[in-house]
């Protein structure tokens, strides 16, 4: 029998059974059935919508650092995220903690309506936040799949990062300009 898998969800370490959930099971299906995390969803199944986004926390062993990316949950599965720290919309903040300046600024902004994308919007606007200049590749300053252009002021970089950030999510009720003017609130 394989060994449990072993990592941590917002914070709880969480012991994966293989009796329960096998290695091959996608981690959106132990995030849901397997903690309390209700924020990853499944939208389309196919990693193409960011409704199951998560941020993943890997420790290098090598140089000591944490790596965060950002993950589609519903194509991951849970044999490969042994020893990992697992980040979903609730571990960002809630309203027993605190909520984290994304969700605040996606509140003030009113850039959610149905909030079936909101998660996954939400952890993908802290994931651009915690990475900033890294989103900046010169291949996308020529546009970007939201069709956000650059004003005349030089805000040129700025509208590549809230692109590039929000690569991945879709969202089919609210429009893209409150999400889009929630990202610039927080410093995209």
């Amino acid at each position: 029998m394989d060994p449990p898998v072993v990592l941590a969800v917002d914070g709880v370490r969480l012991i994966v059974q293989p009796h329960v959930f096998d290695a091959s099971a996608r981690l959106i299906d132990v995030l849901r059935n397997g903690t309390r995390s209700k924020g990853p969803k499944i939208g389309c199944g196919e990693g193409g919508c960011g409704a199951c986004s998560v941020l993943v926390h890997r420790l290098d062993p090598v140089t000591g650092t944490v790596h965060t990316s950002i993950v589609n949950s519903c194509l991951a599965t849970i044999g490969s995220y042994d020893g990992v720290l697992i980040t979903t919309s609730e571990g960002l903040g809630n309203s027993k903690c605190g909520f984290h300046p994304v969700q605040e600024a996606i509140a003030k902004r009113f850039a959610s309506q149905c909030g079936f994308c909101t998660p996954g919007i939400v952890v993908a606007m802290a994931a651009a936040a915690e990475q900033g200049p890294k989103l900046l590749v010169p291949a996308a300053a020529a546009g970007s799949t939201l069709g956000i252009t650059a004003a005349v002021d030089g805000s040129a970089a700025r509208a590549v990062a809230i692109a590039r950030g929000l690569e991945g999510n879709l969202c089919r009720c609210t429009g893209w300009r409150p999400i889009i003017d929630a990202c610039k609130v927080r410093g995209h």
